[in-house]
C-alpha cells in the first residue's frame, strides 16, 4: 500500500503533534527511523539546534540512570520555556521497554529514540519483543525519508498488527487506544459494505456505533477524489453509518481536540441508544 507524503506528514510537523499530546496527558515515545542510526541522530540534532531544544543522551538504556542524567542538565528550577528531549542510547530492543517505563512514570517527558531501518526490522520483527512494544514504536514512528516509511509495511505484516496508511492515522489510532472511554472500539482498514453489495475501506470503523472516521490528505482535494469521497460516503449514510471527516492538518495541529470529538460522538450515540 503506497504511503503518501505530503508537507504535513513531515517529520518536522509529526513532532510538534507528539509536543501536543505529551501537554495533554497523552504519553508517546518519539522514535526517529532513518537509514541509519547515525543519520537518525543527525537528523534530531538539526530539529533540535533549529528550535532551540536541548537534547540530553542518557548513559545507558536505563530508566534511573536516564532520570539522573537528565534532572542534571536541566536549569536551575527544573523547568525551561522549551523541554529538553530525552533520548536513549541502545537498539530499539534496548531502549524501547525503558521508553515506556520512562514514559508511565513521567507522561510530559520527551522521550526520543534514534535508529536505522536495519535496528528497527530487526528489533520489532525479534518474536522476544513483547507484542505491546511494537505498537508503541509504529504510533511513535517518525520516518525522515520516504523509503523509511515502508518499514511499517513490513512490521505491520510480521507482528499482524494494523497497518495503518500514514502517520496522522497512526497518531489518531494511538489516541482511541491510549484512553479507556476509545480503546478498542475502532478497527483500522476496515471493510464496511454499502449498497448494492458495493464494498468501502475506511480508515476506522466504530461498527456498534456505525462511526467511520476517515482522515484526508491533500490527495483528497483534488476533484475526482472528491466526488469519489462524496459517493463513498453517501454510500455508506444510506447503510446508517455517521462519517466524520478530519484533514491531516486538523490531526497534527489539534489531536486532542479530534480524539474529544470523536470521543464525545460515541457517548452521544451511547445515550440515544440507550433511550431508544
Amino acid at each position: 500500500m503506497a504511503l503518501l507524503r505530503t508537507l504535513l506528514d513531515a517529520p518536522e510537523q509529526l513532532l510538534a503533534a507528539h509536543d501536543r499530546l505529551r501537554a495533554s496527558g497523552f504519553p508517546i515515545i518519539t522514535i526517529i527511523n532513518a537509514r541509519s542510526a547515525l543519520d537518525a541522530r543527525v537528523w534530531l540534532g538539526t530539529w533540535a539546534d533549529a528550535r532551540q531544544r536541548v537534547i540530553i543522551t542518557a548513559p545507558q538504556a536505563d530508566a534511573e540512570a536516564a532520570l539522573a542524567a537528565y534532572r542534571a542538565r536541566l536549569p536551575s528550577g527544573g523547568t525551561t520555556r522549551r523541554s529538553p528531549v530525552l533520548r536513549l542510547p541502545g537498539s530499539v530492543r534496548e531502549a524501547l521497554p525503558v521508553a515506556a517505563q520512562l514514559s508511565e512514570r513521567q507522561p510530559k517527558l520527551a522521550l526520543a529514540l534514534t535508529c536505522g531501518i536495519a535496528d528497527m526490522v530487526e528489533s520489532l520483527l525479534d518474536p522476544a519483543l513483547a507484542q505491546p512494544f511494537v505498537g508503541l514504536a509504529l504510533q511513535g514512528l517518525v520516518p525522515v525519508d520516504d523509503a523509511e516509511r515502508r518499514v511499517m509495511a513490513q512490521i505491520a505484516a510480521g507482528r499482524r498488527v494494523p497497518l495503518l496508511r500514514g502517520p496522522c492515522e497512526g497518531i489518531l489510532f494511538y489516541m482511541l487506544e491510549a484512553r479507556p472511554e476509545t480503546r478498542g472500539r475502532f478497527t483500522p482498514n476496515a471493510r464496511l459494505n454499502g449498497r448494492a453489495r458495493r464494498s468501502h475501506e475506511v480508515d476506522l470503523a466504530c461498527v456498534e456505533a456505525r462511526l467511520v472516521v476517515e482522515i484526508d490528505g491533500r490527495e483528497h482535494d483534488a476533484p475526482r477524489r472528491r466526488r469519489m469521497d462524496a459517493d463513498k460516503q453517501r454510500d455508506l449514510e444510506a447503510e446508517g453509518y455517521r462519517v466524520t471527516r478530519f484533514s491531516n492538518a486538523t490531526v497534527i495541529e489539534n489531536p486532542v481536540g479530534v480524539w474529544r470529538d470523536i470521543a464525545d460522538t460515541l457517548s452521544r450515540a451511547a445515550q440515544k441508544g440507550a433511550g431508544a
